[in-house]
């Protein structure tokens, strides 16, 4: 079985590409907090999770190397599935609702993550354990984030840090709207030895929620006759980049009514524009102007 850690050309190929697709899923990809990352010991990034896949591929992005990731047991059932999420250094993780049992083998699973970590390969935990559009991180984290940290110290000659991810989406569900990865200040098990388990889930919560923007990102509300009139005017771009986008339009349209989570949507428009690169322009203009006339329509109504 592939390894957590183990160096592949294919998976930085295939990084790389990622990297560039999501540069046209965003108006602006914001990347804060790079030169705290420590060079001297293991990371294991405890982070919030908003919007499905696009939060590890924008990890990813912002941390420009391998980072391996924890994802719900259910989705690695089918053997297909295991075998291409584990390529992809994604592993799976029992949460108390798959019951004790599944739970149990949990421990199997870090002691994976341990030696992922011991070749200093990082790996992510989204510590609410599920995704939440929201703003507001769901309380209380889960314990495995300290539990692994602990294991690792255990059983490796590291560095343990452990360092907080904030991600600020400008919308959870619309397309080529701006996004902002923030990095904390790693934090040492020593730091929170006397804490009970409480005040430690505690301050990394609050660390977290931190580098998260509580508040929706002002617009710039102009004048609206004038706005209108430009959208009048730009309807002829809008259809020449809709035909232009079609293919990813229509992929995309194919698998989105098997999402019934909203949440999903921007990563269904990312999977299906990996396939047609010399659309992504075109794709991200067409979202750019339909997202400026549902600006439009929003200020209208109110």
């Amino acid at each position: 079985m592939h390894k957590l850690w183990e160096k592949s050309t294919a998976y930085n190929i295939l990084r790389w590409y990622s990297h560039i697709c999501i540069t046209h899923c965003y108006s602006t990809i914001k990347v804060e907090g790079r030169d705290l990352f420590p060079d001297d010991g293991a990371v294991i990034f405890a982070s919030n999770h908003c919007c499905t896949m696009m939060d590890p591929l924008l990890l990813l992005y912002a941390r420009r190397d391998a980072t391996a990731f924890g994802a719900r047991a259910d989705i690695f059932r089918k053997p297909k599935a295991n075998k291409a999420l584990r390529w992809l250094r994604i592993v799976p993780l029992a949460r108390e609702r798959d019951g004790l049992s599944a739970v149990s083998g949990n421990q199997q699973i870090f002691e994976e993550i341990v030696e992922c970590l011991d070749h200093l390969v990082p790996f992510c935990l989204y510590v609410e354990g599920t995704h939440r559009p929201q703003r507001e991180i769901q309380r209380p984290i889960k314990k495995g984030v300290f539990r692994l940290a602990e294991l690792a110290e255990q059983e490796t000659d590291k560095k343990i840090y452990i360092m907080p991810v904030g991600l600020t989406y400008g919308d959870f569900f619309r397309f080529f709207k701006p996004v902002k990865v923030r990095f904390g200040k790693p934090m040492l098990l020593d730091e929170v030895r006397d804490m009970n388990s409480k005040e430690r889930l505690e301050l990394l919560g609050d660390r977290i929620q931190d580098l998260v923007d509580r508040e929706e990102p002002k617009r710039n509300h102009g004048n609206i006759f004038l706005r209108s009139l430009l959208a009048i005017l730009t309807l002829p771009l809008f259809a020449a980049f809709a035909v232009l986008s079609l293919p990813i339009l229509i992929l995309s349209a194919i698998f989105l009514p098997n999402f019934k989570d909203p949440a999903w949507n921007n990563t269904v428009r990312y999977a299906s524009s990996l396939l047609f690169p010399i659309h992504w322009p075109f794709h991200s203009l067409f979202y750019l102007l339909l997202n400026y006339y549902q600006d439009i329509i929003a200020d209208i109504k109110r």
